[in-house]
């Protein structure tokens, strides 16, 4: 879960998953720079790369007082935008989602056709369709989209283009562009795999639970309910924190298969105990 701190004027603040760190951070931050500071931003709107050479760090002098900026692209959802933020922090985590957003406006018919040529996807949607809603911890996170399909290439891009922070020019875009549409096939059959495992598991644990609910007790099975409830539900793929580093096919929720299996073991060692 992203949570995001919006200004009056709908400019996101900061940012960050991790909602104790944000709140330190924003108390301890100067004000965000004025209008009068913020000269040339935000640019809306964007399509492709439109800096030669992306700062870090914006400064200016307003009434006397040195204020400073931190550029950074961000994801606005069906766009991009270059904008200021108040910390570099903020910024480093803004640029890396709006880098990934830029890559994958050109790549759209691309994306199309390779969800169009996964295994299994219909079956996949159909199967995340019916999971639980969010546990209520989450329900901040609501308003974000959870269809699958989209969420797959959201998350396969990540993974294809993991040093997208770091991109500060045209060059770099470019080849970092080059290199993630090479690596983007495997990388999404690798993601759609492991979420129709997910999904596979999920299903038989339900079945489980069903068929040997008459014979545990109330206790376990409120125990496993409850693990299945946080562990799968309509949107958990795009909930899970992604992995940042390289080595892009490498397991994504091993917690969640883990876990899964662990509930199914248990599940079945009590069933297997159960008198008959």
């Amino acid at each position: 879960m992203n949570f995001r701190v919006i200004d009056a004027d709908g400019r996101c603040l900061d940012q960050s998953r991790d909602l104790p760190r944000l709140q330190a951070r924003l108390a301890a931050q100067p004000p965000a720079p004025p209008p009068a500071a913020r000269s040339g931003y935000p640019r809306e709107g964007l399509r492709g790369w439109v800096v030669d050479d992306l700062p870090t760090l914006v400064e200016t002098h307003v009434d006397g007082r040195l204020l400073r900026g931190y550029p950074a692209l961000a994801d606005r959802g069906e766009s991009v935008a270059l904008d200021l933020f108040p910390s570099a922090e903020a910024a480093a985590e803004a640029h890396a989602a709006g880098v990934r957003r830029l890559y994958a406006q050109r790549i759209t018919r691309t994306t199309r056709r390779m969800l169009h040529e996964l295994p299994n996807l219909a079956a996949m949607e159909l199967m995340h369709s019916v999971l639980p809603a969010p546990p209520g911890y989450l329900q901040a996170d609501r308003a974000a989209p959870d269809g699958l399909a989209g969420t797959i290439v959201d998350r396969a891009i990540e993974r294809a283009m993991a040093d997208a922070g770091a991109i500060r020019d045209e060059a770099a875009f470019q080849a970092a562009a080059a290199e993630a549409d090479a690596l983007l096939p495997a990388v999404m059959a690798s993601l759609a795999a492991q979420i129709l495992g997910i999904l596979e598991e999920h299903r038989s644990l339900v079945a489980l639970r069903r068929e040997q609910g008459s014979a545990l007790p109330g206790a376990s099975l409120d125990d496993i309910d409850r693990q299945m409830a946080h562990l799968v539900f309509r949107g958990f793929v795009r909930l899970v924190p992604p992995t940042t580093r390289s080595r892009p096919t490498r397991a994504i929720w091993p917690g969640c298969a883990c876990a899964s299996t662990s509930c199914a073991g248990g599940a079945r060692a009590m069933g297997a105990s159960s008198p008959r």
